[in-house]
C-alpha cells in the first residue's frame, strides 16, 4: 500500500518501512550513498532507465524497467536488487521480499551487503517472524560497517532481530478485545486517510487524506496523489457522513499539504500542521462567534526557522505542546519535543511557547512520531520504528518519570505494517495504520479504550476445518503469569460461538493447562480467558499462552450421556441423591483418564433468560467443585451454562420444569457406560418410601442408600433415583408421562375472565408464571416483589380465584423475601408445617387456616403469613 507522507510527515524519507536508518542530518545535507554502490557489475540498459526513473521517485515505472531487464538476464542481479527497492518504495512488500530474496540467498550477496537486511526487513513486514530472524542474525554476524550511516544501520538490523522476538512473544498473548475494527466508507477511501483528531464526543473527527476534493487538487509529483487537507466527519444514528458545518473550518486547508492537528479540551483551539513545499509548520486557529478565524504560525522557539515542525498534540491543560521535528540536536531522522507555555504572549497568536526540548526518553536515532498525550493515565502514546517492534511503526506507550518507561502497546494495535497516530477519546480510540484489510492506503480504525473482560487464546474458523475434511476439533494449551512465567492455575478459559457467546467453561490445573475436546466443527469459534473486566489499553494483560494445539479429527463430536443430577427450583445447591451420582462419575472417569467430562447446567423457564443463565451456571460450577475436591484435574471438566434454552420436557407442570432443572453429564472419550438408574419424581399420592421402592423392584433401603436418604421421609415433586428397567431412558416413564400432563381441575377460564392457558402478549420487562399447587396471588406476587393489586391489574383479574396451570403475566421486582415486619415467610428446603408453626409461637392448624391451605404440604418458596 503506498501512502503520501513525504515532505508533510516524514521529510525526505521515502514511507516508514521504506525508510533507511540515517542519522540526523543537518538540513540540506544529502547521503548518495545507494545500497547498490559496491558492484562491479556492468550495469544493463534496461537497469540504468529503471535508475532513472528511481531517481525521479516514479518507482512504478522503474519497477517496469527492472523487470524488463531481468527478463532479459534472470541473473541481472543489480536489476533485482533495485527491483526489490523499488517495490519497497511503493509499498509492495510481498514483491520486495521476493527480490531481495533472489539476490540475498545468491551468491551476489557479498556484492549486495543490504541485500539480506532488506530481506529480513520484508519478511518481518510480512510477518513471516521466524523466518527473518535468522536472516537477520547471518547479516549482523558479517556486516561490516563502513561509516556513520552503516553502524546506524547495523544496530538498526540488531533492533529488528529483537523485534521478530518481540512480536512472537506478543503474539502468544492471549488477545483483549477492544472491538478494534476499521472505519467504513466515508471516512476511510481509496487513499491515504490518517491522524484522526477527537473533536466532540468521540463520535466527530478531523482526519488528513489524500483523496480526490482536496483544495487545488495539484498532485505530488513523487507518487501521483493529491495534497492532503482536513476533512471532518460526523457519526449520527450509527452512520458517518462528512461534517458540513459552516463555521470557516475548510479555510484552513491551503494548496499543499494540511492537517495532523489536535483541538484544545474547550474545543476552541485547533493546532495542526501546513506545509509549503518541503518545510512543514504548526498553526493555530481560534474558533471566536462559531466561526474559525485566520490560522497564525506559532512562534520560533516551536517552528524553528528553516525545519519542520508538526504533529502538535496537547496535554489535558492545554499548556505543553508535543510535537514532530527534524532539528538540530535531535536524536535522528524524527524526534518528539515539548515546549510549555509561558506568561504573556505575541500579538498574533496571544500565546508564548518556551523553548523546545528533546524528549530523549522516548527518541531514537529512527523515526518517532505522531505523539498523543493521555491525561487519565498520564501516558504518552506515539509511534515509532526505533524500538522493538512488530513492523515498520509500532504504537508505543511511556510513563513515568520523564515518559522514561516504554512499552509496545502490543495487539491488536500494532501489526507487521505501520501502526502509527494512536489517540484516545472518552469511550474509543482512533488509529492510522496501513496493515492488510483496510479500505485504502492507510485508514483509520476504531476501537474501544476498554476490554468485554475476555482474552482471545485461540480462534478457530470452521472453512478452514471444513476445507481440512475434519468434523470436530480439540484445543489444548497452558497459561501463565505475564509477570512471574509461573503456571496459572484456577483460570476459567470459555469456548465462545461465532457470537461472542459463552457455550462451554473450563479451567487451567496446578500446571496452567487446559483443554477442550470434541468440539464440532460447525461453525467458527473462539477460545478466551478470563481477563480483567473494563481493562483500558494502558493495561497490561495478566496471562501469557504457550504451546496451543488445535488438533483436527475426521470424526464428528459424539458424546455418551452418564447420568442426570437435579436441582431444586432456583437453586444451586447439590441434592442428596445428587452426590451419589457424582460419586459414581468420579469413580469412572479415574478408572478412564482420557475421558473428559462435558457438564451441560440446565434450568426451567421460570424467571427471565439471564437469571436462569446465571442460575445455570452455578448449577455446572457445583457439580465441577464436587469433581475437583474429590481429585479430579481442571483440564477434564467443561461446563456449559445453557440456562432454559434446552429443556429436555415440557415446562408445562411442575414434574417437567423439576426434570428441566438438570445438569446433564456427558462422557467424551473412552468406552461407553451403561447406567443402572434413572430418575423419578415423587407423586403427591405415591409419596411413601415403601410405595416407590416395591414400584421400581427395589427395596426401601436400597432406595435410601441409593438416593443418600437418611429417614423415610419422602416429599412430592422431589427427584429421586431409582433401579433402571429394562432399556429405559435417564426419566423413568411414569415420570415422563407425568411431566406431559396438564393439571386437572385448571379450568378454561378464571373467574376474572383470563384464559388458563394464555395470559396474552408480554411487554418488556414481563415473564409467563404457571400457577402450581397451593399458590395464591398473595405468595405469586411475594414471589415476584408485587403487590396483589399490581399483579390483579396486570392480568386483568377481579377475584382472587386462580386455576392450576394458568398463565399469570409476572413482572419482578425483586426475589422473593420474608417482610420486614415478619408478616410473612418464605419456605425453605427442610420447611415442614409444624416447624414453621413452631418458630412462630403458632399451631400447626393456625398456621394452616391462616394461609386457606387444604393441607399441610408445602413448597419450595412458597410465601406464607405468620402473623393475623
Amino acid at each position: 500500500m503506498k501512502r503520501f507522507l513525504y515532505a508533510f510527515l516524514v521529510l525526505g524519507v521515502v514511507g516508514m518501512l521504506g525508510a533507511q536508518p540515517a542519522l540526523a542530518q543537518k538540513k540540506g545535507s544529502k547521503s548518495k550513498k545507494t545500497a547498490a554502490s559496491k558492484t562491479k557489475r556492468k550495469i544493463s540498459s534496461g537497469a540504468k532507465i529503471g535508475d532513472r526513473y528511481y531517481d525521479n521517485e516514479e518507482y512504478y515505472l522503474a519497477a517496469e524497467y527492472y523487470n524488463k531487464a531481468l527478463k532479459d538476464d534472470p541473473n541481472d542481479f543489480y536489476a533485482a536488487y533495485r527491483l526489490g527497492d523499488a517495490y519497497r518504495a511503493y509499498f509492495d512488500y510481498n514483491k520486495a521480499e521476493k527480490a531481495y530474496g533472489k539476490v540475498a540467498t545468491s551468491s551476489a550477496a557479498k556484492e549486495f551487503p543490504l541485500s539480506s537486511f532488506w530481506y529480513a526487513s520484508m519478511l518481518k513486514t510480512n510477518g513471516k517472524y521466524e523466518e527473518a530472524k535468522p536472516v537477520f542474525e547471518g547479516f549482523t554476524s558479517t556486516f561490516q560497517p563502513a561509516n556513520d550511516e552503516d553502524k546506524v544501520m547495523l544496530e538498526h538490523a540488531k533492533l529488528e532481530q529483537k523485534g521478530c522476538d518481540v512480536a512472537l512473544i506478543e503474539m502468544k498473548k492471549p488477545q483483549r478485545d477492544y472491538e478494534f475494527k476499521v472505519l467504513s466508507r466515508p471516512v476511510n477511501s481509496d487513499y491515504s486517510d490518517y491522524a484522526p483528531a477527537i473533536y466532540e464526543n468521540d463520535s466527530s473527527i478531523v482526519l488528513t487524506s489524500a483523496r480526490p476534493g482536496a483544495k487545488g487538487g495539484e498532485k505530488d509529483p513523487r507518487m501521483g496523489g493529491v495534497f492532503s487537507d482536513n476533512f471532518r466527519f460526523v457519526l449520527n444514528n450509527g452512520v458517518w457522513s462528512p461534517n458540513k458545518a459552516s463555521d470557516n473550518f475548510d479555510d484552513l486547508n491551503t494548496i499543499e499539504n494540511d492537517g495532523a492537528g489536535v483541538f484544545s479540551k474547550d474545543k476552541t483551539k485547533y493546532y495542526y500542521t501546513s506545509c509549503a513545499g518541503e518545510v512543514c509548520q504548526i498553526f493555530l486557529s481560534v474558533k471566536k462567534d462559531g466561526k474559525w478565524q485566520k490560522p497564525v504560525a506559532l512562534n520560533a522557539n516551536v517552528n524553528a526557522p528553516s525545519y519542520s515542525s508538526k504533529q502538535p498534540a496537547l496535554n489535558a491543560l492545554g499548556d505543553t505542546l508535543f510535537f514532530v521535528s527534524v532539528r538540530p540536536g535531535g536524536k535522528g531522522m524524527n524526534d518528539i519535543w515539548y515546549s510549555v507555555l509561558q506568561s504573556g504572549g505575541d500579538a498574533k497568536t496571544g500565546e508564548n511557547w518556551g523553548t523546545a526540548v528533546n524528549l530523549a526518553a522516548v527518541n531514537t536515532p529512527y523515526i518517532d512520531m505522531s505523539p498523543c498525550y493521555y491525561a487519565p493515565e498520564h501516558t504518552l502514546f506515539f509511534a515509532s520504528n526505533g524500538h522493538e517492534g512488530f513492523g515498520g511503526l509500532d504504537v508505543f506507550m511511556a510513563s513515568g518519570e520523564a515518559f522514561s518507561k516504554v512499552q509496545n502497546a502490543g495487539l491488536p494495535f500494532n501489526s507487521n505494517r505501520d501502526d502509527f497516530y494512536f489517540v484516545l477519546g472518552e469511550k474509543y480510540g482512533y488509529l492510522s495504520s496501513n496493515r492488510e484489510g483496510g479500505i485504502g492506503q492507510d485508514d483509520i480504525y476504531l476501537y474501544k479504550i476498554t476490554t468485554k473482560g475476555n482474552s482471545v487464546i485461540a480462534a478457530i474458523a470452521k472453512d478452514s476445518l471444513g476445507i481440512a475434511g475434519y468434523q470436530s476439533v480439540s484445543v489444548e494449551g497452558t497459561l501463565v503469569d505475564a509477570n512471574t512465567q509461573q503456571p496459572a492455575s484456577d483460570v476459567t478459559v470459555a469456548l465462545q460461538d461465532s457470537s461472542g457467546k459463552t457455550v462451554k467453561t473450563t479451567e487451567t490445573n496446578n500446571d496452567g493447562k487446559f483443554r477442550m475436546d470434541n468440539l464440532a466443527a460447525d461453525q467458527d469459534l473462539t477460545v478466551a480467558v478470563a481477563d480483567e473486566k473494563n481493562a483500558k489499553v494502558t493495561k497490561k494483560g495478566k496471562y501469557n499462552v504457550k504451546n496451543v494445539k488445535v488438533k483436527g479429527s475426521k470424526q464428528k463430536s459424539s458424546t455418551t450421556l452418564f447420568e442426570n443430577i437435579y436441582f431444586d427450583f432456583a437453586k444451586a445447591d447439590l441434592r442428596p441423591e445428587a452426590t451419589k451420582v457424582l460419586d459414581d462419575l468420579f469413580e469412572y472417569a479415574n478408572q478412564y483418564p482420557e475421558v473428559q467430562i462435558e457438564i451441560n447446567a440446565n434450568t426451567d423457564n421460570v424467571g427471565s433468560s439471564d437469571v436462569n443463565q446465571q442460575i445455570s451456571q452455578q448449577r455446572g460450577e457445583a457439580a465441577k467443585n464436587y469433581l475437583t475436591q474429590k481429585g479430579l484435574d481442571n483440564t477434564r471438566l467443561v461446563v456449559n451454562a445453557l440456562g432454559s434454552s434446552k429443556p429436555m420436557v415440557s415446562n408445562n407442570n411442575i414434574v417437567g420444569r423439576q426434570l428441566n432443572r438438570r445438569v446433564e453429564f456427558y462422557i467424551v472419550g473412552g468406552p461407553g457406560y451403561k447406567a443402572t438408574t434413572m430418575a423419578y419424581v415423587v407423586q403427591p399420592n405415591k409419596a411413601s418410601i415403601n410405595q416407590v421402592a416395591k414400584q421400581f423392584g427395589m427395596t426401601a433401603d436400597e432406595l435410601k442408600a441409593l438416593n443418600n436418604l437418611d429417614s423415610d421421609e419422602l416429599q412430592a415433586y422431589k427427584p429421586l433415583r431409582v433401579r433402571r428397567i429394562g432399556e429405559e431412558g435417564v426419566v423413568a416413564p411414569v415420570s415422563m408421562v407425568e411431566s406431559s400432563k396438564k393439571f386437572k381441575g385448571a379450568s378454561s377460564k378464571t373467574s376474572g375472565g383470563a384464559s388458563a392457558s394464555s395470559a396474552g402478549p408480554l411487554s418488556d420487562g414481563e415473564e409467563l408464571y404457571t400457577v402450581e399447587p397451593q399458590n395464591t396471588l398473595f405468595s405469586i406476587s411475594r414471589m415476584y416483589g408485587m403487590t396483589v393489586d399490581e399483579l390483579m391489574d396486570l392480568n386483568g383479574l377481579n377475584s382472587n380465584q386462580i386455576n392450576v396451570g394458568q398463565k399469570l403475566k409476572v413482572k419482578r421486582h425483586g426475589d422473593a423475601e420474608a417482610s420486614t415486619d415478619g408478616s410473612t415467610y418464605v419456605v425453605r428446603e427442610g420447611d415442614t408445617m409444624y416447624s414453621i408453626a413452631t418458630r412462630f409461637g403458632m399451631k400447626p392448624q393456625e398456621l394452616k387456616e391462616l394461609n386457606g391451605l387444604d393441607s399441610y404440604m408445602l413448597f419450595e418458596r412458597m410465601v406464607l403469613k405468620v402473623k393475623k
